[in-house]
């Protein structure tokens, strides 16, 4: 039976602090299967996002995108090859940006 793939959360962070995307809800279990970055506006932007699985740190060393670069006539950041797996109110998703509110970060996949 084929998944059924659903936006699991949007953000668009108004700081440059990395933040808390998205978390599974309680007693439910979250497969990420898509990641689109949206560049906003007309300035260029440094994007990093990141999978702790115990939902704490945000750094380089868990990065899953580090720094990367996007701005005006960027096409947007697309990644669908791997599946990152959330755990319910452990596992998180964090994002930074080096510019308040210069990217919109889309999460698709499934809820098992």
């Amino acid at each position: 039976m084929a998944q059924m793939w659903k936006l699991l959360g949007t953000i668009r962070p108004t700081t440059t602090k990395a933040v808390m995307a998205i978390q599974a809800p309680r007693g439910m279990n979250w497969v990420i299967r898509q990641r689109i970055i949206v560049p906003v506006g007309v300035v260029q932007v440094k994007v990093s996002m990141f999978h702790d699985p115990r939902g704490r740190t945000y750094d380089e060393h868990t990065a899953l995108l580090w720094k990367y670069q996007l701005g005006p006539g960027y096409m947007p950041f697309n990644e669908s090859n791997d599946l990152i797996s959330l755990e319910p109110e452990t596992g998180s998703i964090g994002v930074q940006v080096d510019v308040p509110s210069a990217a919109v970060f889309h999460f698709y996949g499934w809820e098992l």
